[in-house]
């Protein structure tokens, strides 16, 4: 290896290797830190639990892309055959694969440590790993253009608004308890709510729920998953017999 080869390639394993270092520190510690949340009980409805979790983790991704982007202010590909700005873009690159990889494992290891369903730890992972990449691509374009205090602004109002959109959908679609069922909650605005339950294995729709005046905006199967609940603007709740699709119930003035 030549001397102006030998010293290109130690400036980028010096820089990789300071950001690859910094990154699996925070990785072993949000990995650590899911140890005692395997004291928490499993509550009967996950929603809040899970909202709060991701909450965390957008916070994780958010706290590691600022403690990376100082190292990323400069390109890291020093000497390359490309302009500055695409190897500034390839430094971003793998700033953002970085915290997404280490978002998705402790992910991983703090879903397992709170015991979810697969079928909700797939859905958390999927959730994590989008809005982790997509607060850190915008948390360095922002630094870089108008400095860190509105990069620390545009990351936290896309992580609120991406970890609110979660919530309020899992607040309208849901497993059974054995995750053998799925429900959904939708509607026309105005016209008519609907539900949908469908069966999990076979990909099947079971029967559709109609009654409400409105959109749905809610929807819960009771523990046994004999009975679903629905709320819509028409400001009803409705129970359903789900066996039979029968309206059990219409409780109304919430």
């Amino acid at each position: 290896m030549t001397g102006d080869a030998g010293s290109l390639y130690s400036a980028i394993v010096t820089r990789v290797e300071r950001a690859l270092t910094a990154t699996l520190l925070w990785m072993t510690t949000g990995s650590v830190a899911a140890i005692p949340s395997l004291m928490i009980p499993q509550p009967d409805d996950p929603l809040l639990t899970v909202t709060v979790h991701l909450g965390l983790l957008v916070a994780f991704s958010i706290g590691l892309t600022f403690h990376l982007a100082p190292l990323a202010d400069e390109p890291w590909f020093d000497g390359l055959t490309m302009g500055e700005e695409a190897r500034r873009a390839l430094t971003w690159v793998s700033v953002v694969v970085m915290v997404a990889g280490a978002t998705g494992l402790v992910t991983l290891a703090t879903s397992a440590a709170l015991r979810y369903d697969p079928s909700l730890q797939f859905l958390q992972m999927l959730s994590s790993l989008d809005i982790g990449w997509a607060v850190a691509a915008l948390t360095l374009g922002l630094r870089r253009r108008f400095g860190s205090q509105a990069a620390i602004s545009g990351a936290v109002v896309l992580g609120v608004v991406c970890v609110w959109a979660i919530w309020r959908y899992l607040d309208t679609v849901g497993f059974s308890a054995d995750g053998l069922a799925l429900f959904a909650a939708a509607g026309e605005p105005g016209l008519f709510g609907e539900a949908t339950l469908w069966n999990v294995a076979e990909g099947k729709r079971l029967r559709a729920l109609r009654g409400h005046r409105d959109s749905l905006y809610a929807a819960a199967l009771n523990p046994a998953g004999t009975i679903l609940a629905t709320g819509s603007y028409d400001q009803q709740i409705k129970l359903w017999d789900t066996k039979t699709g029968a309206e059990l119930r219409t409780l109304s003035g919430h």
